[in-house]
């Protein structure tokens, strides 16, 4: 393993309320994945697929290379939003795998969202923004997605993450440590 390796734990919302951003979600995400395989680092790549039917793991800590695109086929939003529990868990899924390495990989959880939480029943807000605050590393910095359309509902504030979205990103990281390229792929969500 590289010394720069990066673990990427990617979250997709597959519910019915991303029905009518179901293109933009596709573009996003294979824009994303294909901004990732053009850095060269070496990149363990995990993606999860979530609604209140199912939790799908589609690729569990894969090289970037192995990543197939997402499809009008093989993405197909249904259901309700169990949007925290999904957070909560991909987060300590993502621990759990990050442990069992034998290097120091940076570690990034994307979750890609409308934001219409209605049916988690495991976890409040509370929990989550609690989880967040004590993965993140002394100095680090949180990200939130932002939806900016028509399609927009109630906003899940999460303490110190709003998510809201998929189609441009708000972020307290400051725009020189993310390359150029990289941020215009970001906020093209």
């Amino acid at each position: 393993m590289k010394k720069n390796a990066k673990f990427v734990s990617f979250l997709l919302d597959e519910t019915g309320s991303m029905y009518p951003i179901k293109d933009d979600t596709i573009g996003g995400f294979n824009a994303y994945v294909e901004t990732l395989r053009k850095d060269g680092a070496d990149i363990a790549f995990s993606l999860v697929t979530f609604n209140s039917n199912t939790t799908q793991r589609r690729y569990v800590a894969e090289p970037i290379n192995k990543i197939g695109p997402l499809t009008e086929a093989n993405y197909e939003p249904d259901a309700a939003t169990p949007l925290i529990d999904a957070s909560v868990k991909i987060i300590n899924a993502t621990d759990e795998a990050v442990k069992l390495r034998n290097d120091d990989p940076t570690v990034l959880v994307v979750i890609q969202t409308d934001g219409e939480e209605n049916c988690s029943v495991e976890h409040t807000v509370a929990d989550l923004a609690l989880l967040v605050k004590e993965r993140l590393p002394p100095g680090g910095s949180s990200c939130s997605l932002a939806l900016d359309s028509t399609h927009s509902r109630p906003l899940a504030t999460l303490g110190c993450i709003s998510i809201r979205g998929t189609r441009s990103l708000t972020t307290n990281i400051p725009r020189e440590q993310c390359s150029s390229k990289q941020h215009r792929t970001i906020v093209n969500f």
